[in-house]
Order: C-alpha cells, then structure tokens, then sequence
C-alpha cells in the first residue's frame, strides 16, 4: 500500500512539473541583462503626460546579452513603467538579429538604433506614437516592417539607408512622410501611402530605385523638392488633382519615367505650382489628364 501512495506521489509530481515547464515556455522571458533604464524628470513626466516614475531606456550593452534577441520590457525591475527607448540606446551594432518592443512603450527616440546592420527583424507595438530622428538609419538587414496606426509622427531620416526594406505598411494615422524617411531605400518595390498623408517630404523616397509604380492618394497636396529623386525604376506614377505643389527637383533623375496620369484636368495641372527642374532629366513626354494629354519635353 506505501509503494504504491509513494508512486501516485511520484506520478503527480511529475505531471505538475511537466505542465509548470510547459506553461513557462509559453510565456516571454524578460531579461534586463544588458539593458539600463534611467527616470524623466518631474518636469519631461508632466510635459509629455506620462505615469510617474516613467523610466526610459538609456543603454543596450550587446556584450551583456547572452541571445542575439532583445525584447525591451515596459516595467522594469522595481514595478515602474518604461515608456520610451531613447536616443543612441544601441547604435553601429551587428549582433542583434531581433528586437521585440513591449506594448506600453511610446516612442522610440532619434538614432535609437542607427547602423544596427545585423538587425533583421523588428515588432513595434500598438502603443508607439513617434519614431525620431534617424531611429533606423542604416539598419541593412531590415527587409520588412510594420508600422502600427498608433504612430503619428515618423522623424526625419528615420529608415534612410535601410537598403534591404522591400515593403512597408504606413499606418492611416501619418499625415506627413517626413524628409529622406525612406532615403535609399533602393530594394523598396512597392509602397502604399495612405489617404491620412497630406504632404511627401523632400527626398522621402530619394534613390528609392527599386520602385516601378506609386499611386499618390488625394489627401496629399503636398509633394516636396527631390521627393522622387534618382527613383530610375519608377515608369509610371498618379498624381492626384488634390495636389497643388510640386518641390524642385521632385521626379529628377527618374530615367524611367515618360508619363504622369493626373486625376484633374489639364486646367487645373497647369495650375498646379510646379518649381524649375521639378522633372529634370527625365524622358517624360505625356500628362495623361481627365479631359486630355499634355505634351512635354523635358530634359
């Protein structure tokens, strides 16, 4: 009778270690190895309306991490909330390969994660409402990412130079692509603009060779100088008549594209403020618009 007990111990034992590891694996297993927080003062806390005692991360030190994976928590060790990742946490770095930012964080602060070139995987949450300054220049690896609708507020430069992007979603919350957002972003062959966007920033998608088409919504009235520089792949484009500026240099360089399909009327193109040199080495030689085509010939 006393072996058999001691069995049914042993059985149970072993069952309820089992599920307490199974149930373990299946969490996400948080290690401030290598990451430093330090607090916002008083004076930031109640400027930008954060909880008290908002911690932001100061440092990510890749020698202290065991993993080519970080996930950034949103509480640290004493219970208080991490709210920002801020500037030059973890710059010219090649060992992480992916990074996993908790929901809870708000921004991700200038040049955050500049010439991160092994980086190869990024998760932004839902809580993110400003990515800064250069946040992902030079992040290489980068083929795809996701910028959640929380986020109203992309900074300039932010993935200038992230030269393995393919595609990227743009969340309906951003009303303006700031300047050189995309900068040489020559593997980008497809992108959409949402109809929240009212301006394209200078060079946003300068160098961006690797774009065939682009349809530009008619939220946009804006489409600043060098916006589409040195874009030789893009062939055809549609300029919405919501548009009323067109910067210099705007399709500059663009030795692929012959025709604009506009959505107005030919009035209303001519209209339109258009700066010298706004398609300025560029073989094209039709408008395409509502009522008819206008022929050009710029060189």
């Amino acid at each position: 009778m006393k072996k058999k007990l001691i069995v049914l111990i042993l059985v149970v034992q072993i069952i309820f270690f089992g599920l307490f590891v199974t149930s373990c694996t299946n969490e996400v297993v948080i290690s401030y190895d290598g990451i430093y927080v330090d607090r916002f003062s008083d004076e930031a806390i109640n400027q930008l309306k954060f909880v008290k005692n908002a911690y932001y991360v100061s440092k990510i030190v890749p020698e202290e991490i065991k993993t080519d994976k970080i996930v950034i928590p949103n509480t640290w060790k004493d219970g208080n909330k991490i709210v920002s990742i801020g500037p030059n946490v973890l710059g010219n770095n090649n060992k992480i390969t992916d990074i996993v930012i908790q929901e809870g964080i708000m921004q991700i602060m200038d040049e955050a994660f500049y010439e991160c070139s092994g980086l190869t995987s990024i998760t932004i949450p839902n809580s993110v409402t400003k990515i800064g300054y250069g946040a992902f220049q030079y992040c290489s690896g980068l083929t795809s990412i996701t910028i959640p609708d929380s986020v109203t507020e992309i900074g300039v430069r932010a993935f200038e130079g992230c030269s393995g992007l393919t595609s990227i979603t743009i969340p309906n919350s951003l009303t303006e692509i700031g300047k050189n957002a995309f900068n040489g972003c020559w593997g980008l062959t497809s992108i959409t603009i949402p109809n929240s966007v009212t301006e394209i920033g200078k060079y946003a998608f300068w160098g961006c060779s690797g774009l065939t088409s682009i349809t530009i919504p008619d939220s946009v009235t804006v489409i600043g100088g060098g916006a589409f520089y040195e874009c030789i792949g893009l062939t055809s484009i549609t300029i919405p008549d919501s548009v009323t500026e067109i910067g210099e240099y705007a399709f500059n360089g663009c030795s692929g594209l012959a025709e604009i399909h506009y959505t107005g009327t030919r009035k209303q193109w001519r209209n339109v403020s258009k700066v010298d040199g706004w398609a300025y080495n560029c073989p094209l030689s039709v408008i395409h618009c509502t009522d008819g085509d206008i022929q050009y010939n710029i060189q």
